[in-house]
């Protein structure tokens, strides 16, 4: 969801396939060929949001609201910078 806001405010499509064709994943719950793979690199190679320092994403555990708003607030800071 924060990826496509992403890609509409910034109106760079190139975002939504940027990571395509990784083979290495920095994060083991997460892989390459996930369909979640490229909004997971996009938001965390901007810093919108950051994995866990077990060095997971934790993709499939739910985002508590404070992980929520400071992602949104993030990426506010983010798209005022374009």
């Amino acid at each position: 969801m924060l990826e496509d806001v992403l890609v509409k405010l910034t109106g760079d499509e190139k975002i939504s396939s940027a990571y395509f064709n990784h083979e290495k994943s920095p994060f083991p719950d997460v892989r390459p060929t996930s369909p979640i793979y490229n909004a997971v690199m996009n938001m965390t190679t901007r810093g919108i949001m950051v994995g866990e320092y077990s060095g997971e994403f934790r993709a499939n555990q739910p985002v508590d609201g404070a992980e929520a708003l400071l992602a949104i607030r993030v990426l506010k800071q983010h798209i005022n910078i374009y």
